[in-house]
C-alpha cells in the first residue's frame, strides 16, 4: 500500500510504499515490513522507530494472547448463575463491564472496555459460582484422565460453535474447574 503525510512538511508529503510479506514458518506466522521510497534519511528513520516501536507492541499482545491459549493455562472464566438478570446488572455496577449477548445462544459475554473477560448463563440446578477454564489439547481425553483419577463430569465435552469444545468436571476434593479445547481454525 502507499503513505503519504498530508500534515508533515518534514515527509514533503512524498509518497511513500509499505510492503508487508507473511510467510507461515514452523510455530507460527514470520512478518517483514519493508518501507521505502523515502525523500530523506531522517524521515526514513523516524518512520523505522514509528514502525518497530508498533511491532513490539503488537507481539507483545500476540504473546499474551497466546499464553491464554497454552495448554495447562487458565483461558477463560464463566458465571453460571440462577439469575442472569441480577448478576449482569451487579457485575456491570461493581466493575464497569459491559454485557454483549452471544449470537445464536443464550450466553452473556462480559466486555471489560473492548476486551473479552469472562462468559455467564443460566443455571439449571444448583447455586451460582464462577467456573475457571484451563486450556487443553483434547477435551475428551483430558475428561477421561480426570474420571480415572477420581473426578465427576458435571457437563460432559460439547461443542460450542466458534469457540472450541467444553467439558465442566468436580475434583476429587469437591472444587469445579472447566477445561477448553480451542477450536481449530
Amino acid at each position: 500500500f502507499t503513505w503519504a503525510w498530508s500534515d508533515n512538511p518534514r515527509d514533503g508529503g512524498d509518497e511513500t510504499t509499505v510492503t508487508v510479506d507473511l510467510v507461515e514458518v514452523q510455530g507460527g506466522t514470520q512478518l517483514t515490513l519493508t518501507h521505502e521510497g523515502f525523500a530523506t534519511v531522517e524521515s526514513r528513520d523516524a518512520h523505522n522507530d514509528g514502525w518497530t516501536g508498533t511491532l513490539v507492541k503488537l507481539e507483545s499482545l500476540a504473546e499474551k494472547e497466546c499464553h491464554s491459549m497454552t495448554p495447562g493455562n487458565f483461558s477463560w472464566n464463566e458465571l453460571i448463575t440462577t439469575d442472569t438478570a441480577k448478576a449482569g446488572e451487579f457485575y456491570t455496577q461493581l466493575f464497569g463491564w459491559k454485557t454483549e449477548p452471544m449470537p445464536g445462544m443464550p450466553y452473556t459475554i462480559f466486555n471489560n472496555g473492548n476486551t473479552p473477560t469472562g462468559g455467564m448463563m443460566q443455571a439449571q440446578r444448583g447455586r451460582s459460582m464462577w467456573v475457571a477454564y484451563v486450556t487443553v489439547e483434547n477435551t475428551d481425553a483430558t475428561l477421561a484422565k480426570a474420571l480415572k483419577l477420581g473426578a465427576k463430569a458435571c457437563i460432559e465435552p460439547k461443542d460450542i460453535p466458534g469457540v472450541g469444545r467444553i467439558a465442566v468436571f468436580e475434583d476429587p476434593t469437591g472444587a469445579i474447574i472447566g477445561i477448553w479445547q480451542q477450536q481449530k481454525m
